[in-house]
């Protein structure tokens, strides 16, 4: 245990802190998810090729905002280990 790093980010925080965290940002993705949904509804029933390739980068940054998040889950659990 002597080669075991304490870092100064846990130090204040339990495990409780980290599930709500990790709660949060789990209903963040589920709203992520339906907001994915949604556009993708719009983009199919779209007619207009500009309207619906803006829609098209708008599903990318919504998939790269819920990526960011899956690895903000990951980070909490992993921090939720340590303690």
């Amino acid at each position: 245990m002597k080669y075991l790093k304490t870092f100064k980010i846990l130090e204040g925080s339990n495990k409780a802190e980290f599930n709500l965290k990790i709660r949060e940002l789990k209903t963040k993705w589920k709203e992520n998810d339906d907001k994915i949904d949604e556009i993708k509804k719009k983009a199919r029933s779209e007619k207009d090729g500009e309207k619906q390739e803006l829609l098209v980068l708008t599903l990318q940054k919504l998939a790269a905002k819920q990526e960011m998040l899956e690895l903000d889950i990951q980070i909490n659990r992993l921090k939720r280990k340590l303690l």
